[in-house]
């Protein structure tokens, strides 16, 4: 993963259509834009778990949605205890 370029690009909520709710709705999400390239696509600030699950989605696209929840989570709190172990705080 370190070779590959991302990107960032903000859309307006208005853009953001969910089927049998319409129009105006968040959304984050990636798209492959390239062999090595890809894009995050959101409506709203990003919070660092959400960048975790984008790239998450990336290294391993075979993963259904909740497996990669389930990484971005386990990941999150491995480094969290990491921290705390060692008398830092992140």
């Amino acid at each position: 993963m370190s070779d590959y370029k991302i990107r960032l690009q903000f859309t307006p909520m208005e853009s953001v259509t969910v089927e049998g709710r319409g129009y105006g709705h968040h959304f984050v999400g990636v798209l492959k834009d390239g062999d090595r390239s890809a894009v995050i696509i959101t409506t709203r600030k990003l919070r660092e778990d959400d960048v975790l699950h984008e790239l998450i989605h990336l290294w391993r696209p075979e993963w259904d949605h909740e497996m990669v929840v389930n990484e971005t989570e386990s990941l999150i709190a491995s480094r969290n205890e990491m921290y705390k172990n060692r008398g830092e705080r992140f």
